[in-house]
């Protein structure tokens, strides 16, 4: 059918109170799972475990009693899809689908509107949430309906039931992602509507430290002229695990806000060149996923936590900071001119930079169990380090800058803020490096605890939690030197004088302000992440020794790996506490 036409007959759809009540009542018969092979099986690009589509469409069918007695606008919703699919070929809802589920939600809220009693107008999220809860539904049904009615002879459309029912197939292997959501990947990825999908999967991949999502490579197959492609893409979804889920929440809500929301608005901008520091995005379903470029494909690697930075991957990380920081610097003065006012990106969008990691709700436990083992435990197994303070005093110190870092990494009053990333441990920077293993790019990943603070937080925290102290006494003012002639070049190129809106020696005062949070913040995560792995994975597996581990008492575990090598580090950053306190 023409889209047009079909625009037309959804249309008129969102005006039916009438007929729009009828109640979703499907029976999976013997005789309709007996047919299927003859039916269409042997039309398939691959076989089909009858039991498991068996198995797989009863559970549907219980699914559909949730949605008797629904509202009216949940029925016309499952109403317009069952048009759409009806009367649409595979390859027309490969380019039209998302056209048309798009046009019926603008006519939908217009209703709403109108109505004598308005109903609340739906939220795109919530509607999308709806179309793709009752997307699985629609196919069987349209099957069921298919099924009938060759038994009463009639004829059907060549192909429609072979990819009706495999499309039912592959949400049965795969239920977390629909053929539909595939059809947004590919367009975006490719540019172009003209493939076809023989399959896809979700492969769970091997357990990042320090993850809160459910983490999985979306492998989709598409049919070639010559030979089959694969593509391969990297996805997050917002956690399974119940007890992941709610601490999930905010955090999630952030990346989903950076790669949907803040990344597009500085490409319209003409940003678009200095945004490759982070991965290409090519889905993104509230509350639920987002499919990201796979980085492996480009040859990018995590790093090995215990090896410390050299040189070479400090300044490309360096590079990536100035980019993500001058983006900010950038919009809030081009938006800020237009506007004819002072404009700050953290008053704008103030809910999704709230903090999570550094709240004193949320964070106190972890800071205050972090803190105690340096002070109970670490000073007393390095006595040397004192030498113009006592040790009371130096205790007494540590615990105020630890206290400190709850301010830091607000919005500050005195130094100009930018977006920041705010995770910038080893696990969420990759590298690409040359044939003699040198880092030649680097990307950063997982936008999770992005905060609006002052720029001095991210550089300092990257050298201190990831380089060691000869690293940073020969190279420290090389990279903070990198770091502002990146931002400078950047700036420049966007008609703004850097001198004017972040003087040098204003970074320089900001850096030595910061210096102490950022040392405190690396203690902390070095505390978990350079301990042996079987141990990480030990407290990461178990809820009861996790929550211990990050709000309770730390001093048993840290007597039995005390001689484990990368130790080393975190007397470093000791080090170097101290030497702020004795000043």
């Amino acid at each position: 059918m023409k889209l047009n036409h079909l625009k037309a007959i959804i249309a008129i759809l969102a005006e039916d109170r009438i007929h729009i009540h009828e109640k979703i009542n499907l029976n999976l018969d013997d005789n309709f799972l007996r047919d299927l092979p003859k039916l269409c099986f042997g039309k398939y690009t691959r076989s089909i475990n009858q039991d498991k589509l068996r198995e797989g469409m009863q559970e549907l069918i219980i699914g559909t009693k949730s949605l008797n007695g629904n509202s009216w606008v949940d029925n016309i919703i499952f109403k317009a899809l069952e048009v759409i699919f009806s009367n649409t070929t595979q390859t027309e809802r490969q380019h039209y689908f998302e056209e048309l589920i798009d046009y019926f939600y603008m006519i939908l809220n217009e209703k709403l509107l109108q109505e004598e009693m308005p109903s609340p107008i739906l939220s795109l999220a919530e509607y999308k949430n709806r179309i793709n809860r009752f997307i699985p539904i629609v196919k069987l049904k349209l099957a069921l309906k298919l099924y009938d009615n060759t038994q009463k002879g009639e004829k059907i459309p060549e192909g429609i039931m072979e990819t009706t029912v495999e499309e039912i197939y592959q949400y049965i292997l795969c239920p977390r992602l629909l053929t539909e959501d595939c059809y947004k990947i590919l367009s975006k990825k490719l540019g172009t509507f003209d493939y076809k999908i023989l399959e896809y999967a979700l492969v769970s991949t091997a357990q990042r430290q320090g993850q809160l999502g459910d983490y999985f490579k979306l492998e989709i197959i598409l049919e070639n002229s010559e030979q089959n492609l694969p593509l391969s893409f990297f996805g997050k979804f917002f956690p399974a695990d119940d007890n992941k889920r709610e601490l999930s929440l905010l955090i999630y809500k952030k990346e989903e806000f950076f790669y949907g929301h803040f990344i597009p608005i500085l490409k319209q901008l003409g940003l678009g060149s200095i945004t490759n520091f982070a991965a290409d995005s090519f889905l993104i379903k509230p509350n639920d996923c987002i499919i990201l470029e796979d980085l492996s494909v480009l040859e990018y690697a995590a790093i090995d936590l215990l090896v410390p930075f050299n040189y070479e991957t400090l300044a490309a990380v360096m590079r990536n900071l100035a980019k993500l920081h001058s983006c900010s610097l950038i919009f809030e003065e081009k938006l800020g001119k237009t506007l004819g006012r002072t404009v700050r990106i953290g008053e704008y969008y103030a809910n999704y930079f709230k903090e999570v990691m550094y709240n004193p709700d949320v964070g106190e436990p972890v800071v205050k169990s972090s803190c105690d083992l340096v002070v109970n435990f670490y000073l007393d197994k390095y006595p040397d380090l004192i030498r113009d303070l006592t040790m009371e005093d130096f205790k007494e110190k540590v615990k105020y800058y630890f206290g400190k870092v709850f301010q830091d990494v607000k919005p500050s009053k005195t130094y100009r803020n930018v977006v920041n990333h705010g995770d910038m441990w080893g696990n969420n920077i990759l590298i690409r490096t040359d044939s003699e293993k040198k880092c030649v790019s680097s990307l950063l990943v997982d936008y999770q605890l992005i905060r609006y603070c002052p720029p001095a937080i991210d550089i300092l925290f990257v050298m201190h939690a990831n380089s060691d102290k000869s690293t940073r006494d020969k190279y420290s003012s090389r990279l903070l030197d990198d770091y502002y002639s990146e931002m400078k070049h950047i700036l420049k190129q966007h008609g703004i004088d850097v001198s004017e809106i972040y003087p040098y020696e204003t970074l320089m005062e900001c850096v030595h302000e910061m210096k102490s949070t950022a040392i405190c913040m690396s203690l902390l995560y070095n505390q978990l992440w350079l301990m042996p792995k079987e141990v990480i994975s030990d407290i990461m597996g178990d809820i009861e020794k996790s929550k211990k581990f990050f709000d309770g008492d730390r001093v048993e575990i840290f007597e039995k790996i005390f001689d484990f090598a990368p130790r080393r580090r975190i007397k470093e950053n000791i080090e170097e506490l101290y030497e702020i306190c004795s000043r």
